[in-house]
């Protein structure tokens, strides 16, 4: 009996003595390496993006605020080594609502460079949207006349991806007789997208002005209150021009059914925003702060209670960096406040609340489609999706009713979810 008791002893001490020879130090560190060994066979198989965000600081002894931000976006490639490919180095920061084009007066301009700020695979519903606006106010861009939009969607791609940070090349051309026609090439996939339709290059081709005097009345009042804003904290004499062009166009829209009053009262609305934009560039500084102050507080007021806490940082970071914008006078103030409301719109958005409050709002505005007949039928059908509590159903409802309706200007300033950066 001796002889099982002696083995049982060395099978237990064995093990024991060998534990003893390798340090808990050197466990970890063995753990790690095979964990990195796995990561790198993982990375082989893809090409990852990488998105780099650097803050520089002054000298050691001097003040610790950030002065400068730099954006960097690339691609990482693993084969026998690594390798990164920059798509984009910039020193501003990315822009989020920059997905528009402005039209200017030259017949056919320059291919203009965007680059994709999400993937889109084939056949996915995901899409990359471009919105034309024309007119001269370079902020904001979505006080222009809206032309249309141009929408790239997974179901047109046969095969493959439009990846994150792909190049996008946009070209438009505007004839004699105001048709505008807009294609993007993506050079990745080897895609040419077209509008499939003329788009106008101006929107009253699609306004029913008969119709028209409560959208132009909305927009009318909209415009007041910001007069107001900005009269509280700027002595402008260009107020009490922009002011009384809107109360002509208050008292034109009111005789409902009258489209010459109608398209009279846009008129002078769209002249009001230009004389606005004026009072913004001569009062910058004071009316960035305003615009700045004003997402702050929606924020604060609608969102910060759904942020994750990841989000609350990436938020109130940003509002760092377009404090140090406006008193640097820096021109990448917009793309930080374009970025600040893009981050309120992807918050919300996730909240099914919201989704079905836009539906609401969208679908109790038929004055805002031009198509009647479709109005209807993506109403019907985001009733129908809200009724089957099929939230998936009804943000595709929502996207759509977004993506057709008449701007005249900016509304709630939250449908400028974008997801083209300015190459």
């Amino acid at each position: 009996m001796k002889i099982p008791v002696a083995l049982a002893t060395l099978m237990i001490g064995l093990p024991l003595a060998a534990q003893s020879r390798v340090s808990p130090a050197d466990q970890l560190l063995d753990r790690i390496v095979e964990r990195e060994a796995t990561l790198i066979a993982i990375f082989q198989m893809h090409t990852p993006v990488v998105e780099t965000y650097i803050q520089e600081t002054p000298a050691a002894g001097g003040d610790a605020a950030p002065t400068k931000d730099h954006y960097f976006l690339g691609q990482i490639k693993m084969s026998s080594s690594m390798e990164y490919v920059p798509l984009i180095e910039r020193t501003d920061p990315a822009a989020k609502g920059n997905n528009w084009l402005t039209l200017h007066a030259n017949p056919r301009n320059q291919p203009m460079k965007f680059l994709a700020g999400e993937a889109i695979k084939a056949g996915s519903q995901n899409s990359l949207e471009f919105n034309v606006w024309e007119g001269e106010i370079a902020s904001p861009v979505i006080d222009n006349r809206w032309v249309g939009c141009l929408k790239i969607t997974g179901s047109e791609l046969e095969q493959g991806v439009i990846a994150k940070g792909a190049e996008l090349v946009c070209e438009y051309e505007v004839t004699d007789s105001g048709n505008v026609m807009l294609e993007v090439t993506v050079p990745s996939v080897g895609g040419l997208f077209k509008t499939g339709h003329n788009l106008y290059s101006r929107q009253e081709s699609s306004i029913d002005y008969s119709a028209a005097s409560q959208q132009v009345h909305e927009e009318a009042e909209r415009q007041l209150n910001r007069l107001d804003e900005i009269a509280a904290k700027v002595d402008d004499p260009k107020i009490d021009r922009a002011r009384e062009k809107l109360d002509q166009a208050l008292a034109a829209s009111s005789d409902e059914g009258n489209p010459e009053q109608s398209k009279e009262a846009m008129d002078r609305v769209q002249d009001a925003k230009k004389i606005i934009a004026r009072i913004r560039d001569a009062n910058l500084k004071t009316i960035r702060q305003m615009e700045l102050d004003s997402v702050i507080e929606f924020f604060d007021t609608y969102v910060r209670g759904h942020a994750k806490p990841s989000e609350e940082t990436q938020f109130d970071n940003a509002v760092r960096s377009s404090k140090r914008a406006i008193d640097n006078n820096d021109s990448s103030f917009e793309n930080y406040l374009s970025d600040l409301r893009g981050k309120n719109w992807d918050i919300l958005w996730r909240q099914d609340s919201f989704v079905i409050h836009r539906f609401q709002w969208l679908s109790k505005s038929p004055h805002l489609f031009t198509d009647r007949a479709q109005f209807k039928q993506l109403s019907a059908m985001g009733q129908k999706a809200a009724e089957d509590d099929d939230m998936h159903k009804l943000r595709d409802v929502v996207l759509s009713m977004d993506s057709i309706r008449i701007h005249i200007g900016g509304d709630d300033g939250m449908s400028e979810g974008a997801n083209i950066i300015a190459a």
